[in-house]
């Protein structure tokens, strides 16, 4: 953690390239107070934004006839599984369509990275594989409760990430 904060900071100083990912919910509001407050506070000309965004796998079973035994279940139709991943990658698009724009028009290397899982490990996992310099992340803003129940992808972020990371409050205090 401490070599890629280093790596952020050297990048910061020496003017080299920083590869930043933007992750990315699927609420464009989110996205674009995001992507405002990236470009107004940090982006220069010569980084690489990586938009990343994961699509949780909720798997639903296949239930297949067994004659007059009952049925079993098989895990996920490939074509629901098909069609799953090509809906997400349509919202993506559709998503990121007037940053890729605004990134266009200033020059600004991009990068667009849908993973699907758990958010949590999946982007962990995508920052460390797209060997990223900082991770901006917004924060909901849930409470102590529900953040305790429902868990906060921010707050593993910020514990866990490889890199360092920038939370951004996207709901009103």
């Amino acid at each position: 953690a401490i070599s890629a904060a280093l790596r952020c900071v050297a990048a910061l100083l020496l003017g080299m390239t920083r590869r930043i990912a933007l992750a990315l919910d699927t609420e464009p509001k989110n996205a674009s107070l995001l992507f405002d407050w990236l470009t107004s506070n940090i982006l220069r000309p010569q980084d690489c934004v990586l938009f990343l965004h994961c699509e949780s796998y909720h798997p639903e079973p296949v239930l297949l006839p067994l004659g007059g035994l009952g049925v079993v279940a098989t895990g996920m139709d490939p074509n629901g599984i098909k069609q799953e991943q090509e809906e997400a990658t349509k919202a993506l698009a559709t998503l990121v369509e007037p940053f890729i724009s605004a990134c266009n028009s200033t020059g600004v290397e991009h990068e667009v990275i849908l993973v699907r899982g758990d958010p949590r490990e999946a982007l962990l996992e995508a920052c460390l594989h797209h060997n990223v310099n900082l991770l901006v992340v917004g924060s909901r803003g849930l409470g102590t409760v529900r953040r305790a129940l429902l868990g906060s992808v921010s707050t593993h972020m910020v514990h866990h990430a490889h890199c360092p990371v920038l939370v951004v409050p996207t709901a009103p205090r």
